[in-house]
């Protein structure tokens, strides 16, 4: 299980066209929603938001600390909003869980280990999924999960989901033939072998000139080629 994170968060009576004064503030208006309770908003510092979603909130379980409660709230991020040109976040919306039952969450792809073809600078290594949907009880959410690719030791071989070791009560539901990493051929490689095929049609071409030129000189000479009777 990834170690959780806490967060300091208000409750929010601001709502609507107001929020922007708030946010000039340093204050990121959110919603807490989940299990048939009302929807409650809060509010949030923004450098303490950026401090967990930094640290991998998206992914990992979150205990919000509301101001007059004497416990946190378990939550998970469900979604962040941000500025398009400012990048500077506008909305968080948190999902209240209960440990007793089991949620889906994406969680990060790490691949780990190293191809032999990349080691020898002869592939690429392409990571073609970076996170998986999981279902699992929030004390059991992964921070991360590992693929490992030093099996990818020719260029048909993909590293798939079935491949990756899934922790105790975890359980991945995307497609298991689904692929996470594969090789493509490096730009070294590829000049080799140009390289190579350059040599092999000097090879030819200087070899069928040797031969035209014995060819003329055996006319040249009246040579003929004996006949059979």
């Amino acid at each position: 299980m990834a170690e959780m994170l806490e967060l300091q968060a208000y409750e929010r009576s601001v709502i609507g066209r107001h929020v922007k004064y708030m946010r000039k503030e340093g204050w990121v208006p959110g919603v807490i929603y989940g299990h048939g309770a009302e929807t409650r908003a809060i509010k949030v510092k923004s450098i303490d938001l950026e401090r967990v979603i930094h640290n991998g909130a998206k992914s990992r379980l979150l205990a919000l600390e509301i101001e007059g409660n004497e416990r946190p709230t378990m939550v998970l991020m469900r979604e962040v909003q941000r500025d398009p040109v400012r990048l500077s976040l506008l909305h968080a919306d948190f999902q209240a869980v209960r440990m007793s039952e089991k949620l889906r969450l994406e969680v990060p792809i790490r691949l780990v280990g190293e191809s032999p073809l990349v080691a020898t600078n002869e592939a690429i290594l392409l990571q073609v999924l970076d996170k998986i949907e999981v279902e699992c009880l929030p004390q059991d959410i992964p921070q991360y999960l590992e693929a490992d690719v030093s099996s990818l030791d020719s260029m048909e071989k993909v590293v798939q989901v079935r491949d990756i070791a899934l922790p105790k009560g975890v359980e991945a539901m995307a497609d298991e033939e689904e692929v996470i990493a594969n090789l493509t051929v490096s730009a070294a490689k590829i000049a080799e072998l140009e390289k190579e095929e350059e040599e092999r049609e000097e090879a030819e071409a200087l070899e069928a000139g040797e031969v035209e030129v014995v060819a003329k000189g055996k006319a040249a000479k009246g040579e003929e080629e004996p006949k059979e009777e």
